[in-house]
Parts: structure tokens; sequence; C-alpha cells
């Protein structure tokens, strides 16, 4: 992961996203940051096509400016030179998940950082926010900085998986680890009885090794969580596991149709909580779940 976009509005949430890019990349001289903000601003249709090019032009090296101002003074704030960074400030012009889509398959974008906005639970989080969608529509991996983060120290990334195919989004979940030198602890949610990996029979040592060798880190560990209430779901082993071991950043892995539309159904009428200042990180699998 080297080539990394981070949206921003210029907001404090924004901000902190920008913040964690920041430190993430500044003792790697092989990243490069991409600071990427849309421009929206209105401009009037009764225009021109030359006046309204030129209105265009003139808003858009309006806000490259003001994002490199708002760039030097965050580094200045953290204390970074700004020749410490491989940056550049990027502006376009129009929809915001377009431009998202349109930036990443034109830089080969590996991971796109950003905040949500007032999320305080996993299904605001996901519902009906920027970050969901560009999550969604981009092709490379993306990292969401909840509200609340602290920008505490990454020592520990927790990858929710099944096990069975936990290596299909592995091999970028370690690429993003090692900017940090931090552990992966791979936990699986089950519940008896429902066709699950059966931790009682799973061989941990062979399994780790293999991972070890495999990806040629060797900071994994395991961990299961059994879901104890009926009506429990992936939802609530995630929060209990969160609760209990307090990772620095949650990991997933997805396919084109994105998981959490079964697990959020329509139906659901219970609330969902995922109180947490955890990061998440989603990685997108190509290949459609059987």
């Amino acid at each position: 992961m080297k080539k990394i976009l981070v949206p921003t509005d210029f907001s404090a949430n924004a901000r902190r996203a920008m913040h964690f890019a920041t430190r993430m990349v500044q003792a790697n001289k092989d990243a490069h940051i991409t600071f990427f903000h849309v421009s929206n601003e209105p401009i009037p249709t009764s225009f021109s096509k030359k006046d309204y090019q030129a209105s265009m032009e003139e808003q858009l090296n309006s806000d490259v400016k003001r994002l490199q101002e708002f760039v030097l003074d965050m580094y200045r704030n953290m204390l970074v030179k700004d020749d410490e960074i491989n940056e550049q400030a990027l502006v376009k012009y129009g929809k915001f998940d377009e431009a998202i889509v349109e930036t990443v398959a034109e830089l080969g974008i590996d991971l796109v950082i950003m905040g949500t906005f007032g999320a305080s639970g996993l299904k605001k989080f996901f519902v009906g926010s920027n970050t969901a969608d560009v999550m969604e529509k981009v092709p490379c991996a993306v990292l969401a900085i909840p509200d609340e983060y602290s920008n505490a120290p990454v020592t520990r990334i927790a990858y929710a998986t099944d096990f069975s195919k936990a290596e299909d989004g592995l091999e970028k979940i370690v690429s993003f680890a090692k900017y940090f030198h931090a552990s992966i602890e791979l936990f699986h949610v089950y519940s008896v009885g429902k066709g699950q990996t059966d931790p009682s029979t799973f061989d941990r040592q062979s399994y780790l090794s293999n991972l070890k060798r495999k990806f040629d880190y060797e900071h994994f560990t395991l961990a299961f969580v059994r879901l104890n209430e009926e009506g429990d779901d992936l939802i609530d082993g995630i929060e209990s596991y969160v609760a209990q071991k307090r990772p620095s950043i949650i990991a997933m892995a997805t396919y084109e149709k994105m998981w959490y539309e079964s697990v959020f159904h329509p139906s659901k009428t219970k609330q969902m909580i995922f109180q947490t200042t955890c990061p998440l990180l989603v990685i997108k699998r190509i290949q459609q779940a059987e």
C-alpha cells in the first residue's frame, strides 16, 4: 500500500484522517499521499461555455491553494517537516463519489483514508454516508477514521474472518500492518451448530505457521468469539470482541456485494450499536461470495 488518497472537506473530522495518513507514512519514503478535495460550488448555468470554464478554473485554483495551506498548517501543528512526506494536493470539480472513483483509477491508488461524520454506531456509520459509497465503489482498500478517534498508536489490527477465506484479503492487511509493525489477530465470530469453524478441533499452531511462512510476517495471533444469545449476529460478536480486546483497528474483507447488506437487512429492528473509536479497514475482494 504505497499510493494513498486522503479526501478532505477541511473539517475537523477530515483532518483526523489526514493526521493518521501523515503519521502512517512519515518514516516511509516509498509511500505517497494525495490530499484530495472535491469542489462542487455551484456555477450559474447562464454562463457561456467560456465563462463557465473560467469560473471553474478559478474555483479549482482557489481550492488547491486552500488545500495546500491546510496541509501545511497540519504539518506545523504536528511538528512535521513538509519534506518528510511525499505528497501532492489535488482538487477536482464534480460529485464526490464519482471524483473519488475516477481518481483512484487514474492514480492507481492502493488505500483511501477518510473520516466518518457523526457516526456513533456501525449501522449509522454505513447507512447513507459518503464513506459507505466509497467503500462500495472503489476497488482498493478503504480505512475509515471515526469522529471520536484520538490518533492512538497502532499496535494491533483485528481481522474479522471465518478463517476459510482469510487469506483472500490478508496480503493487503499485512502490507498495511507493516507501516506500524503491528500484530494481526484473526478473530472468528461463531455460534454452535451453524457449520462454522469449530475452535475445539481447529489446528491453531499449524494455521499460524502457514500464515507466517506464506506472508513472511511473524506477528499473527488467533481468537474465537462465541455468540451466546439467540439472535446475536456478526455485529454483536465484533462489539463483544472490541470491548474485551480493544484493538487499534478492525479489518474486514468483503466482496463486490458488500457484506453489511445482509447484516443490516431492513427487516432487522434491533438497534445494533458499535460504540468504538477503532478505525475500520475494509479490503475489497473482487470475486463474488459463493
